[in-house]
């Protein structure tokens, strides 16, 4: 169950650095902001994904998004 989470928490960051990419690439609106996305960790997430790894159970996969351990952050920048 971790390796599958760690895999998918890769695939996620992959993606917000390629869509940041293609962000890079629009010209700038006229105050020259633009947004960026970032994947954030919540703090007990290192500590709830080393304990879910003992949980044997169907449902231990689903706890990481129910505790909102991942967000991903759009941000704005000048």
């Amino acid at each position: 169950m971790d390796m599958v989470y760690e895999e998918s928490l890769k695939v996620l960051e992959a993606d917000i650095q390629h869509a940041n990419a293609l962000a890079a690439a629009i010209p700038r609106a006229k105050d020259g902001a633009r947004f960026q996305m970032k994947l954030v960790h919540n703090e007990l997430a290192p500590l709830v994904m080393f304990l879910l790894q003992w949980i044997d159970s169907s449902c231990s996969c689903l706890l990481p998004r129910y505790l909102n351990l991942v967000h991903v952050l759009v941000y704005k920048v000048e």
